[in-house]
């Protein structure tokens, strides 16, 4: 099981600003660098906006990456539990995007890109660090075994109490 992110849509208030700050550190720089150097606008996560949901979607680094699996340059793999895209293996055939059960592959230049929870920042995610709504959590494996185990252990009382 892999780390990744999720968001809560009960919290997100849609304000983007997690996709101006995933934009900026896939361009390597601040966002003010970003808009003073004319940085390409290539967010690894996508804000769905819609009458019923606001919600950030971005990579669920699954642990059988089903986008791994289907590239056949084998340029994406999971590497320290991230499933990481090898810009210069991939050619571009969209295939990982078809895969994807969430639709977190965007093919940009060429390119696949998707979140790869901000591996280069010392400073962790930079979507998480810049959310006003603290709408993200960085759920890690630990963290979701210690869930599973907690709601397995309330099933079982509950069963017995019956």
């Amino acid at each position: 099981m892999n780390a990744f992110i999720v968001a809560d849509p009960a919290r997100c208030i849609g304000c983007a600003a997690c996709e101006v700050a995933c934009a900026a550190a896939s361009a390597g720089c601040s966002v003010l660098d970003a808009q003073a150097d004319a940085a390409p606008f290539s967010p690894r996560l996508s804000l769905i906006v819609d009458a019923v949901v606001t919600v950030p979607v971005q990579c669920r680094q699954c642990a059988d990456a089903p986008c791994a699996g289907v590239c056949s340059q084998h340029g994406i793999s999971v590497v320290d539990g991230v499933v990481s895209v090898d810009k210069e293996r991939c050619i571009g055939c969209k295939m990982c995007m078809v895969a994807c059960p969430v639709g977190a592959i965007t093919v940009r230049a060429g390119r696949a890109a998707k979140c790869q929870l901000c591996i280069e920042r010392p400073e962790g995610p930079a979507c998480m660090q810049v959310c006003p709504a603290k709408a993200f959590t960085l759920v890690r494996p630990e963290t979701m075994r210690n869930e599973v185990r907690r709601r397995r252990e309330q099933c079982l009382v509950a069963m017995a109490t019956e």
